[in-house]
């Protein structure tokens, strides 16, 4: 059940620098004043969200970490960072898996590829314990790579890594760098006001928390310092009375907030969201559990058109051409020309459904956000996603790459739309001349990224739709009388063919 929250009265700018400590542990000779965090330190300490070595780090000037904050959230909502497996990577071919962490063990299965991905449970005595296919054993530290998060600047094992992954899996924080895998999160960088904002709303929306209109919108006096990415976020909390303005009208996005602004900030909003019981507990869903189960979508009796009207479509420009062919009025269409799974997960340019009218014109004017903001739009029953075809590349990086960002989007249609029946719709076909011509869009990626695709379907006990067995001939090209120029797009009429294959391959 949602909970409605409350007026949370804390601002960050009132606040003096003091850090997390117990109230015990002050340090009196630093004559700060201690009246207005004491109680809420108490709170967080009582919680549990402070390890003890946190408790009694004491320095008034010490703003607080993204890691740190990140960990917070985590401990408040009961993530078991151990239930969800971080990355690894074999480096090797032939790799054995054993039952023990010693050569001399049972081989339970062997890994045949460099570069397929595995989950990590732990490491002991140079042997890292894994998940692959089912299947829990060990696989020698040199035989592969292992990382807490898909972000570069985070290794295996960190002190807060665990809830980075978490929270990234949860849609609930971003990278330095929009958000893409693989870009740095900067775990030890002070966080900013415009980033606890940003935080708190996604938090807010990945626990079913609202946040009422308690005041009336201010627009701040920098609006125009405010990132685009967190403007929604920030105005959001400022009519919720989260957070305020300097005197002088400013917000001061980039600011540093300190511990004690968070502890204050924390404490106030779990009183709030706690108003009507505690906080459910949070999903710790393995990001790399494998699943054996027929996910392939078989042939079915076709359905109508009232199917889809509960459906939302998410991809590229094929899914741009969906909207246009697919004659769906009811149906949702996020989709970008050019778009990559990766930047599916970064970009705030989606169309949404909420539009303006042109004065001159008359014409709409689609509102564009993020895809989280796009998923909040209502609830679906079905979600189609069709991505991987302005990623294809030869190299194993590449598909790692799409694998690893396909993880992340369905980790994020499964947290906003947990009801919803997600459909992949594979790779399509590229032409013989485009395929002979191409190091990128040829067939042998296709087919790979295809492989990798159904792989997530698998692990991820979501559905994989062969559509490209639909436009492919006998030797796997794309026939150039079904295809634009490019030798890679289909031609507008093969839309009726791609939606009949979609209403008659249904669970």
């Amino acid at each position: 059940m949602k909970r409605i929250v409350s007026a949370i009265a804390a601002t960050l700018l009132t606040l003096t620098s003091i850090p997390f400590l117990t109230s015990g542990a002050l340090d009196n000779s630093a004559s700060q004043p201690v009246e207005w965090y004491t109680m809420s330190v108490d709170h967080i300490i009582s919680k549990g969200l402070l390890a003890e070595a946190e408790q009694n780090v004491f320095s008034p000037t010490d703003p607080i970490t993204r890691a740190m904050f990140i960990a917070l959230l985590g401990r408040y909502a009961g993530v078991d960072t151990a239930s969800s497996p971080a990355y690894g990577t074999i480096t090797k071919t032939k790799v054995n898996v054993r039952a023990q962490p010693n050569t001399k063990s049972e081989i339970i299965t062997m890994i045949a590829d460099a570069g397929t991905p595995v989950g990590v449970i732990g490491l002991s005595g140079g042997w890292y314990n894994i998940r692959y296919e089912g299947k829990t054993g060990y696989v020698r530290a040199d035989l592969m790579t292992a990382s807490d998060t898909l972000f570069s600047d985070i290794g295996y094992g960190t002190e807060y890594g665990g809830y980075i992954r978490w929270a990234h899996q949860r849609g609930i924080l971003e990278g330095i760098v929009g958000d893409a895998p693989q870009a740095g999160f900067d775990p030890d960088s002070n966080i900013t006001r415009e980033q606890i904002c940003l935080i708190l709303h996604n938090f807010a929306i990945d626990a079913g928390v609202s946040l009422p209109h308690e005041n009336d919108l201010m627009a701040f006096a920098d609006d125009s310092s405010i990132s685009s990415q967190a403007r929604a976020a920030v105005y959001e909390m400022q009519q919720a009375g989260i957070i305020g303005g300097y005197s002088d009208g400013r917000f001061v996005p980039d600011g540093n907030a300190t511990q004690a602004e968070a502890a204050v900030i924390l404490s106030k909003f779990i009183t709030a969201v706690e108003q009507d019981g505690p906080l459910p507990a949070t999903s710790n869903e393995p990001s790399l559990s494998y699943q054996e189960t027929g996910n392939v979508v078989r042939e079915s009796a076709a359905v109508s058109d009232s199917y889809f009207s509960n459906a939302c479509f998410i991809g590229h420009s094929m899914v741009v051409g969906m909207k246009s062919y697919f004659s769906l009025p009811r149906a949702h269409f996020f989709a970008v020309n050019g778009i990559s799974a990766g930047g599916i997960l970064s970009s705030s340019r989606i169309p949404l459904t909420t539009y303006s009218t042109d004065p001159v014109t008359g014409e709409k004017v689609y509102d564009t956000g993020t895809i989280r903001e796009a998923l909040r739009t209502r609830t679906y029953g079905k979600v189609y996603i069709m991505l991987g075809t302005n990623e294809l590349g030869p190299e194993t990086r590449h598909s790692d790459a799409f694998y690893n960002n396909l993880c992340s989007l369905v980790d994020l249609v499964r947290a906003r739309q947990p009801s919803a029946t997600i459909y992949l719709i594979s790779v399509l076909p590229v032409s013989r001349n485009r395929s002979n011509s191409s190091d990128n869009f040829n067939r042998e990626n296709v087919i790979e990224f295809n492989r990798r695709m159904m792989q997530v379907s698998q692990e991820k006990n979501v559905y994989y739709i062969d559509a490209f067995s639909v436009f492919a001939d006998k030797d796997g090209y794309l026939p150039s009388s079904a295809c634009v120029s490019d030798g890679i797009h289909i031609l507008s009429g093969e839309y009726a063919r791609l939606k009949t294959y979609l209403k008659t391959h249904t669970v």
